[in-house]
């Protein structure tokens, strides 16, 4: 860009074509460029889409399993619910110890509630994390989860960057068709300069070695060069034929053989 921006030298009869050659190679990057552009975006086009179509699958899906404003609610009913009924079977535990130590045959009943204690606790712990992945909304006091708003956050994301992606394809076929201007004013520059030479009537400046500049200037030119090599050259005179009967004019004598 910068050496065609730089006014050729005057009086340099190489200019112009030393600028055609740069406009060559400036119109071949720009065409390398926005080819290898186009696919790098049109790939990234497809990536954005699968990965989109999936995601947006995927919220639709933990949407309908996993209700927002309940999900929550129910876990907190639950916990709640578990935690009282944890609480009678560690009094039952404790209750029950104390009878063991008198009749050892309550062991195996202790061994059993404080089984199904343990189970209940560990499901209470598993609530209070899946609690955890729940948010209470500030102003309305809805509950959400924090994986549907994570998803429905990456869906908004990805759709922009869809919608982006596209608007650059838009812009990289527009310029392919500006590449494709260029690439057609060269092929007529190059045509142009063929006729110029093909066709002098065409050219504004006159052949160097003749001065013309038309094929009618030409043909007077040949005109003149036949004419003036006739007048030059020595040719003998032609006279009319004589009819019969008529003296034959002097001078045709038939003369100057050597051998026969």
């Amino acid at each position: 860009r910068g050496q065609l921006a730089t006014p050729p030298p005057n009086g340099d009869p190489a200019a112009p074509r030393k600028r055609r050659v740069l406009q060559a190679r400036m119109t071949n990057i720009a065409a390398d460029y926005l080819n290898n552009a186009y696919k790098l975006v049109d790939s990234a086009a497809g990536v954005i889409s699968a990965n989109l179509t999936d995601i947006l699958k995927l919220a639709e899906e933990i949407r309908r399993s996993d209700d927002p404003a309940g999900g929550a609610k129910k876990l907190q009913r639950r916990i709640q619910e578990n935690i009282a009924a944890g609480r009678s079977m560690r009094g039952a535990l404790v209750r029950l110890r104390d009878w063991a130590r008198q009749d050892p045959r309550l062991v195996r009943r202790f061994q059993s509630l404080r089984r199904i204690a343990l189970t209940l606790d560990r499901s209470i712990s598993v609530d209070r994390a899946r609690l955890t992945g729940r948010q209470m909304g500030a102003t309305d006091g809805a509950i959400r989860s924090k994986r549907q708003e994570a998803l429905d956050s990456a869906v908004d994301r990805l759709g922009d960057m869809y919608a982006e992606v596209l608007a650059e394809k838009k812009v990289l076929r527009d310029l392919r068709d500006d590449v494709a201007v260029a690439v057609a004013l060269g092929r007529l520059q190059l045509t142009q300069e063929v006729a110029e030479r093909a066709i002098p009537g065409l050219g504004s400046s006159k052949a160097p070695s003749t001065g013309l500049d038309s094929l009618a200037d030409m043909a007077t030119a040949l005109g003149e060069l036949n004419d003036s090599i006739f007048d030059e050259t020595r040719l003998p005179e032609v006279r009319p034929a004589t009819m019969s009967g008529q003296p034959r004019p002097a001078g045709l004598a038939i003369d100057g053989f050597n051998n026969f």
